[in-house]
């Protein structure tokens, strides 16, 4: 007698396709429905596929343009706009910057970025961790930022970088200069030597 297969027995394989599966469990963030907003988007239609998958999610922005996003991308919050929203929001960014000059803008926004960045959105060992913060105006206001720098001397060099007069003070007036790397690298806390193993007993840490 041949052996028939495990899901023809049961009937798993024929009526799989009539059941609509649940996989809201399986997944991180909750699944689109229709009528939910993401920001200014609004779900408005959703395909299935025949096991209950969601196979698209059509969106309606608030400026009335309608377009499919992905799903992973729209669940966890990073579609809140459409394309044309989006671009729109880029363009008048930038458009705060043009009192900087082309050719040093982009320097200039790296500056203002990178330095909120290492104090406050990833806070680093030797910043943030450390208790180095960005002058509260400026984080809020970023063109105020980069309006500072460019009244300091140097600004238009760029072989020059920023550095903190006091190492131990903040991103803040009066404490920036633009400096060459070298003299940037010197600027820094005392090196703190281990103690030798002969002395106190401890090994270094990785030896």
């Amino acid at each position: 007698m041949r052996k028939r297969g495990r899901n023809v027995d049961d009937g798993r394989t024929r009526n799989m396709a009539k059941r609509k599966m649940d996989y809201s469990s399986r997944t991180k963030h909750p699944q689109p429905k229709i009528g939910t907003r993401y920001g200014k988007v609004l779900v408005i239609k959703i395909d299935y596929g025949p096991l209950g998958g969601i196979i698209a999610v059509y969106c309606r922005c608030d400026c009335g343009m309608e377009w499919s996003p992905l799903r992973d991308n729209l669940v966890a919050g990073k579609c809140s706009r459409c394309p044309l929203c989006r671009d729109k929001a880029m363009h008048d960014a930038q458009r705060k910057y043009d009192f900087v000059p082309e050719e040093h803008r982009e320097r200039m926004q790296n500056i203002v970025h990178n330095a909120i960045g290492r104090c406050h959105r990833r806070p680093s060992r030797d910043y943030g961790k450390r208790g180095i913060t960005v002058y509260a105006p400026w984080r809020k206001d970023r063109v105020e930022f980069v309006r500072y720098l460019l009244t300091l001397p140097g600004w238009d060099n760029p072989k020059l970088v920023v550095d903190r007069t006091d190492n131990d003070g903040n991103y803040e007036p009066s404490n920036l200069r633009f400096v060459t790397p070298s003299e940037s690298m010197f600027n820094r806390r005392p090196f703190k030597l281990w103690p030798s193993t002969q002395i106190s007993g401890k090994k270094r840490p990785g030896l």
